[in-house]
C-alpha cells in the first residue's frame, strides 16, 4: 500500500515538474534518481532485516518510478502522430509494459542465480546503462516531438 500511494505521488509531482523542468531533462534527472534508488534494494540485501527500513525503500524507489513514469509517458505522447493518437500511444505503451513484463521475470531469475546483492548491483548498473541511449535518440529527435516541446513550454 505505501508502494503503490509513492508511485501515485510520484507520479503527480514529476507531471508537475516535467514541463518546469522539460521533458528531457525531466525523464534523464528521474531516471538518475530511479536508479539510485535500487541501491537500497541492494542495501537492504547486505543489512540485517528491518521492516521499516523495507518500507523506506519501496516508498522511495515506487515515488521515483512514479516521476520517472510521468516523463516517459508524456515523451511516448509526444511521439503520437495527431490523426492516430490513440493508436501511436497504445503501441508505445505496450511495448513498454511488455519489457517491464519481461525484465520483471527474469528478475527472478537473476536474483536467484546471482543472489540479491549482486542482482540488486546489476539493476543499478542496467538502470544507469538504460540513461544512454538517449544521448542517440537526442540527435534524431523526429520534427513531431521537437514541435511538442516548442508548444508546451510554461
Amino acid at each position: 500500500g505505501g508502494g503503490m500511494a509513492a508511485g501515485i505521488s510520484g507520479a503527480l509531482i514529476g507531471g508537475w515538474w516535467v514541463p518546469r523542468l522539460g521533458r528531457v531533462k525531466a525523464l534523464v534527472g528521474f531516471g538518475v534518481l530511479q536508479a539510485l534508488s535500487l541501491l537500497g534494494y541492494w542495501w537492504l540485501s547486505v543489512s540485517p532485516m528491518q521492516i521499516d527500513a523495507v518500507l523506506v525503500v519501496t516508498v522511495i524507489e515506487h515515488f521515483v518510478g512514479g516521476m520517472t513514469a510521468a516523463a516517459l509517458f508524456t515523451l511516448m505522447m509526444d511521439a503520437c502522430r495527431h490523426p492516430l493518437a490513440g493508436t501511436d500511444y497504445t503501441i508505445q505503451a505496450s511495448i513498454q509494459v511488455m519489457m517491464a513484463g519481461a525484465m520483471h521475470t527474469v528478475s527472478g531469475f537473476s536474483a536467484k542465480w546471482f543472489g540479491y546483492e549482486v542482482h540488486f548491483l546489476m539493476a543499478f548498473a542496467l538502470g544507469t546503462i538504460a540513461l544512454l541511449p538517449i544521448a542517440l535518440w537526442l540527435r534524431t529527435v523526429p520534427e513531431i516531438q521537437q514541435q511538442a516541446w516548442h508548444l508546451s513550454k510554461p
